[in-house]
C-alpha cells in the first residue's frame, strides 16, 4: 500500500511540475506578445491615394463597397439595355467587390499565396468563358 501511495505522490508531483512549467511558458509567451506593437490590430486611420482618412481600413473598405454597389444599381436601372458597355461595367464592378471582400474581410492578404492562386485561377477561367459567351450572337449561328 505504501509503495502504491508513493507512486501516486510521485505522479502528482510530476503533474504539478509540468503544470507549473506550462503556466510559466504561457506567461512568457503572453509577455512576448505584449511587447509587440499589435500588428494584427488595424490602426485608427487609413491612407488612401496619399490622403489620410481618420477611419479604420475596414470602415473605408465598407464605404468603397457601398459606393460600388450604388454604382451597380444605378448602372442597371438608368442605362438602357442597348448600351454596349453596361454588362462589362457591371461585371468589372462585381469582380472588384469580390476581390475586395476576399482581400480584406476574408484576410486573403495575410494568408499563403497558394490560396490566392486557388481563387484567381477559376476567376480567370470564368472570365475567359464569359468572353466566349459574350461573343456568341444572340440570334445563333
Amino acid at each position: 500500500m505504501s509503495e502504491e501511495k508513493t507512486l501516486i505522490e510521485l505522479a502528482s508531483a510530476r503533474a504539478q511540475q509540468q503544470a507549473a512549467a506550462m503556466v510559466e511558458a504561457a506567461a512568457s509567451a503572453h509577455d512576448a506578445h505584449e511587447d509587440d506593437d499589435a500588428p494584427h490590430i488595424a490602426p485608427d486611420y487609413t491612407v488612401l491615394l496619399g490622403r489620410r482618412i481618420n477611419a479604420n481600413v475596414y470602415v473605408v473598405v465598407f464605404g468603397i463597397l457601398g459606393a460600388l454597389t450604388l454604382f451597380e444599381v444605378l448602372m442597371a436601372e438608368i442605362l438602357p439595355y442597348e448600351f454596349f458597355l453596361r454588362t462589362p461595367l457591371l461585371v468589372v464592378a462585381s469582380i472588384i467587390k469580390a476581390i475586395m471582400v476576399m482581400w480584406f474581410y476574408m484576410h486573403l492578404k495575410d494568408d499563403s499565396k497558394i490560396f490566392a492562386a486557388a481563387i484567381i485561377l477559376p476567376l480567370i477561367v470564368g472570365m475567359v468563358s464569359s468572353m466566349f459567351l459574350l461573343a456568341v450572337p444572340s440570334t445563333g449561328y
